[in-house]
């Protein structure tokens, strides 16, 4: 190949590749070719592809040399050159010999014979992606030459921030404007053999974010202190300066120096706010809420539970077209079944109410007790305070006069029993749930 194919019939020196059946001989092939270091280039070792002196595309084939017969003239690559005569062939064990043949149609085959692949030592990377505000550490990957191998800086930039010594790139807060700094890295090798290489540091701001810890809700209760919630900011450039716009409700704070949101709420009403964030660069987001302050209802000595909607996670069905739940009914007769195996039954007061008492009669008239049996209030159906819980509390029999269970004033929307069966059979039956605020509640 730095020598012209000459325009005379072709005469085929068909070297075609020799398929070893055997796995020994199948793994010495691919020692000539596999995840080796050394190439030949259209450059190395004598030139590129031409005609008469002008750069043509030929095909150029690489084939093994070898003492032993089944693998001598073995062709271990093959490829195109391009249209201006030039070509490379990776891969090549770099301590074994080769032939180059050059074939293009209508011509006779250039042949090269008795070469070794080069070996340079190289750099493999060409582009390094570095973030604003986050720390970067990069060790230049190098291969190829004669260990050990040496990478200094031959000219180039690099962000604010990063710095670059013994074959690293580090940065414990990279920062600058964003874009590529190319820098041109020099790799040589104990034998003092070298090559450059381009290498693109790539800076980039992510996009400003703000997140919080707990989410806040669509509701608050007044006069019960909230979940604190504490907002942090990323992407953008540090430092993060916060800031609430809007009302929030009253009793609560933003503290902007920690980000914590705090308190508890004292007046009902549905207030709007939003928890800001502006980086460095001045670039600002806000998180907008729009949060409603509930004060519980107060109806006293009343059955809020009285003719309200229901539901189970099990089968309901009723003992008679009667029987109700929350129908004032306590008449043994009157029960309602929700099914077998654990399961609950819940009324919904409708609104959100203070009650400081819930008594319920489950079916009685054998003196059975139920398992698993737990007595339960919540405001938002999703998180349930037990009033009675039979693996913490003393365990009772049912009776005619039904049990009361009295406690704390607290906020609460729903209602709910749980058993698992009885003492009688595996079925769950309840006769009647009822809620209350009390003046003076009775205990037993």
């Amino acid at each position: 190949m730095g020598v012209d194919f000459e325009s005379v019939p072709q005469v085929v020196v068909d070297y075609r590749m020799k398929r070893p059946k055997q796995r020994t001989l199948f793994y010495r092939w691919w020692s000539a070719l596999g995840s080796e270091n050394g190439f030949l280039a259209g450059s190395y070792p004598d030139g590129i592809t031409t005609v008469e002196g002008v750069p043509v595309e030929a095909t150029v084939r690489v084939l093994l040399r070898s003492t032993d017969p089944a693998f001598d003239g073995l062709v271990v690559a093959e490829t195109q050159s391009r249209p201006d005569g030039t070509w490379l062939v990776e891969g090549l064990n770099p301590n074994l010999r080769y032939d180059v043949v050059g074939r293009r149609p209508g011509f006779n085959d250039v042949i090269m014979t008795d070469i070794t692949p080069s070996n340079p030592p190289r750099i493999s990377d060409s582009r390094i992606t570095a973030y604003v505000g986050l720390p970067l550490e990069h060790t230049l990957k190098t291969f190829g030459g004669v260990e050990p191998r040496v990478v200094t800086l031959k000219s180039g930039s690099f962000p604010e921030g990063v710095t670059f010594e013994a074959g690293t790139l580090s940065g414990a807060w990279p920062t600058g404007s964003v874009g590529e700094y190319p820098a041109v890295f020099t790799v040589t090798d104990s034998t003092g053999d070298s090559t450059d290489k381009t290498v693109v540091v790539e800076l980039i701001l992510l996009p400003l974010q703000i997140k919080s810890d707990y989410s806040v809700p669509e509701s608050y209760l007044s006069d019960r202190a909230i979940n604190p919630v504490t907002f942090a900011a990323s992407g953008g450039e540090a430092p993060y300066t916060f800031s609430v716009t809007g009302v929030l409700p009253a009793g609560l704070a933003f503290d902007v120096n920690t980000g914590e949101l705090t308190g508890t709420p004292t007046t009902g009403g549905t207030y709007s706010f939003s928890i800001n964030v502006t980086d460095a660069r001045g670039t600002a987001i806000g998180l907008p809420f729009d949060v409603e302050v509930v004060q519980p209802l107060e109806v006293l000595d009343t059955n809020l539970a009285l003719n309200k909607s229901i539901d189970s996670n099990n089968t309901i069905s009723y003992k008679n077209s009667s029987s109700s739940p929350v129908n004032g009914n306590i008449n043994s007769s009157n029960y309602t079944s929700f099914g077998s195996g654990e399961a609950w039954l819940s009324v919904d007061l409708g609104a959100i109410y203070n009650i400081n008492t819930i008594k319920v009669w489950f079916y009685w008239l054998d003196n059975r007790t139920y398992y698993d049996k737990r007595i339960q209030y919540s405001v938002d159906g999703a998180t349930w305070v037990s009033v009675y819980d039979d693996t913490v509390d003393p365990v009772y029999n049912e009776t005619s006069a039904g049990k009361e269970f009295v406690f704390d004033k607290d906020a609460a929307r729903f209602v709910r029993v749980v058993t698992n069966g009885s003492t009688a059979s595996g079925g769950n039956h309840v006769i009647e749930i009822e809620a209350y605020l009390n003046v003076s509640p009775m205990t037993d």
